[in-house]
């Protein structure tokens, strides 16, 4: 072991103050039902060790933000550029992009799966854009549109409220129908996404299906105004199982 790595271990062993700080608090955990005030014994030991923190610790903290700020910053600039550039994207382009970007704001899912049939409506095949997975196996659904290509509310007003445009209303049917074929496909549809991902995925991920989530990208909101921006998170609002 170096030398500088065994003096630090040295300094992070407990001294006897916090030892005596930390029994008062075990004691104090163990008998708090029977007598009043000894939640100051917790505070003690919990201000110590706050205290403890060594600037190295905090400055490895500060290092990470800064890190997850430039892959962010990173992402706003690409996704601009794709705003600005739309028409030179293909739709499939677009959804490859914006999937990854996606991935990188969202780090709870660790895999987008294209195109799993999930189920049917009794007349067709239900094959949202992707299949998100999430780092304890659970699984929801992404759908993504060329923001130009479609519309999230009405221009003018009906009975002075606006409404969902057909766009939307159409987007979030659709969206709907994925999640309640995803989640009546049950066990089987487990088996399936399991076997068909199984060399994607580590072996401690069980694929589970439990009350799954759709997430709706669709549509630009820079030309909205106060009232359309109003009305449309009360149609969002409307639909918490579907983030629009």
């Amino acid at each position: 072991m170096p030398t500088v790595a065994y003096h630090d271990l040295i300094k992070k062993f407990p001294n006897a103050y916090e030892l005596t700080l930390y029994s008062h608090k075990r004691i104090a955990q163990v008998i708090k039902n029977y007598f009043d005030g000894l939640g100051k014994h917790t505070d003690k030991y919990e201000d110590y060790l706050n205290r403890k923190l060594n600037t190295k610790s905090n400055l490895d903290f500060h290092f990470e933000n800064e890190l997850k700020l430039e892959i962010l910053n990173a992402v706003y600039i690409k996704i601009k550029y794709m705003l600005e550039e739309e028409s030179g994207f293909s739709e499939k382009q677009w959804q490859e992009i914006v999937k990854e970007a996606l991935l990188l704001i969202y780090p709870k899912y660790i895999l987008a799966e294209r195109e799993i049939v999930v189920g049917t409506d009794g007349r067709h095949k239900k094959k949202p854009d992707f299949l998100l997975i999430d780092a304890s196996g659970f699984v929801d659904i992404l759908e993504i549109k060329k923001p130009n290509d479609q519309r999230l509310i009405t221009r003018t007003k009906y009975r002075n409220n606006f409404v969902a445009d057909r766009d939307l209303s159409g987007a979030i049917v659709q969206i709907e129908k994925y999640v309640q074929s995803l989640s009546r496909s049950g066990k089987f549809l487990e088996e399936k996404i399991q076997k068909l991902l199984e060399h994607k995925l580590s072996d401690n991920i069980i694929i589970k299906i439990v009350n799954p989530v759709g997430m709706l990208l669709m549509g630009r909101s820079d030309n909205l105004d106060k009232d359309q921006w109003y009305d449309l998170e009360i149609i969002k609002r409307q639909h918490k199982n579907i983030g629009v």
